[in-house]
């Protein structure tokens, strides 16, 4: 699972710098989680995106959940 996470870490810094859209960054988790083992990442993530998807959050508030998992998963890493 240190993989994928890492892959996830990576995929998400790229949607957060901007060179990955938002769709992009939905379809590829999407397909990268769908059989992982649940986490605290995978499940942060997943919750957001659906708080997302049903309107509970506007894009903006997105990307302040997503700053903040990242941040919170993976301190020194984030270069952004």
């Amino acid at each position: 699972m240190a993989q994928t996470d890492e892959r996830i870490k990576d995929n998400l810094e790229s949607l957060l710098s901007g060179s990955l859209s938002l769709r992009d960054f939905q379809l590829w988790f999407a397909d990268a989680t769908w059989d992982a083992e649940p986490n605290d990442l995978v499940d942060e993530i997943d919750l957001r995106v659906a708080e997302y998807l049903n309107g509970h959050l506007v894009e903006q508030e997105l990307r302040r959940h997503l700053w903040r998992i990242l941040l919170e998963h993976n301190c020194g890493h984030a270069t952004l």
